[in-house]
């Protein structure tokens, strides 16, 4: 068998489907603490801001676009910490009610993640997902055992896009990142050009919002159906997965 050193794993479209729900509560969230009216779509995992296109994005970009701009300087009453705290609360308070789904995990997922940790292979989150809602959402399908959930690392509360969530990620290692060594598995665009922006080989599923074209032009090294396709891969003793600038080579 042929494994990475390490694994960062996004959650919407990638490990779980049907999760976006949180989306709808940071509009609710955004609407109220904003006096804003705004509207998320979600429609095949690809949402939409009043039309426009925010897979990828993480929450602390789209509350910026939502925050007036006096509010980004410090200058109104509400901070962008006290959203993210809001809306963070927000959603365990309707995952709680079942006002919401937390969505349902992706076939292949579960027996991924228990073959990396019977290999011992470090595993963390990078997600678009503030830490409160990953954590959440994650608890209430059975899949937060094994990740850490602190907010300085690869979650959505203050980063200012999917590359600098990716580097804050990898500080949750226990060792230090080496580029080349490890695997980013994602469904988007910003997924795969952050994975090759930190040297890392870039897994795009075909579970979430983009297409095998998007996922293709944004430098993914391998596509695959699903989770279970990347469990057989890594298994595989000849799986050339290891991505240095964007080049496959023999692990």
């Amino acid at each position: 068998m042929t494994f990475p050193d390490f694994v960062l794993f996004d959650i919407d479209g990638t490990l779980m489907a049907g999760s976006s729900d949180h989306l709808r509560v940071l509009m609710r969230t955004a609407n109220k603490s904003l006096g804003i009216n705004v509207q998320i779509e979600i429609q095949h995992e690809k949402p939409t801001l009043n039309g426009r296109s925010i897979a990828g994005m993480i929450d602390a970009q789209l509350l910026r676009l939502l925050m007036p701009v006096e509010s980004q300087n410090g200058n109104h009453h509400i901070s962008l910490a006290d959203l993210v705290a809001e809306y963070g609360n927000d959603y365990r308070e309707s995952i709680q009610s079942g006002t919401i789904s937390p969505g349902k995990i992706l076939p292949g997922v579960e027996s991924f993640l228990r073959v990396l940790d019977s290999h011992q292979i470090p595993r963390v989150l990078s997600t678009g997902n503030i830490s409160m809602v990953a954590s959440a959402k994650l608890a209430a399908v059975g899949l937060a055992h094994g990740f850490c959930f602190d907010a300085h690392l690869g979650f959505g509360d203050l980063h200012a896009d999917r590359a600098d969530l990716v580097k804050a990620a990898l500080t949750g290692l226990p060792f230090p990142a080496v580029r080349g060594k490890g695997l980013l598995i994602g469904d988007t665009a910003p997924d795969m050009k952050a994975a090759a922006t930190a040297g890392l080989f870039g897994a795009a599923v075909l579970t979430g919002s983009d297409d095998e074209n998007e996922l293709r032009l944004a430098g993914a090294d391998r596509i695959f159906a699903g989770m279970q396709e990347v469990d057989e891969f890594c298994a595989s003793p000849k799986s050339p997965w290891i991505a240095i600038n964007g080049k496959s080579k023999s692990g």
